[in-house]
């Protein structure tokens, strides 16, 4: 297969990754405002979820958008004063800011993966995963 057709494919599978985050991310912000009425913790949380997910299944600039627009839809929808992209209280520019740590996180571990589910080690060469003790240390 050439070189062109799978980065072609797989900027496809970005996107798609990409569009099935926000709107996620859209239904959870949807259902948490009209019907459901969570407290910020459950939403914040459902959210994480949704960059997780990204963040394991895609590319890391996949995962930093979703990450980016959680946190203004979490600050704007459900963080006081409701409705504004302005924070009063300094303790939820942790929850805020926990959206990008975990997108870089994950995306970081999702990346060590091998496509045929090995683990690769950081300054390994060959697909061949990596030992007991190599696991435990890097990977």
């Amino acid at each position: 297969m050439d070189t062109p057709s799978r980065s072609r494919r797989a900027a496809n599978s970005d996107v798609l990754h990409a569009f099935g985050s926000l709107a996620a991310i859209a239904a959870v912000t949807v259902a948490y405002t009209r019907w459901l009425h969570g407290n910020t913790t459950t939403v914040a949380l459902s959210f994480l979820l949704i960059v997780l997910v990204a963040a394991a299944t895609s590319r890391l600039w996949v995962a930093a958008l979703a990450s980016i627009v959680a946190m203004i839809s979490l600050n704007f929808f459900f963080l006081p004063p409701v409705g504004t992209l302005t924070i009063v209280d300094p303790q939820n520019w942790v929850a805020l800011l926990s959206f990008i740590a975990v997108s870089l996180v994950a995306s970081n571990l999702s990346s060590r993966r091998e496509p045929d589910g090995t683990r690769r080690c950081p300054g390994e060469t060959k697909s061949r995963g990596c030992s007991i003790s190599a696991e435990t240390f890097c990977c």
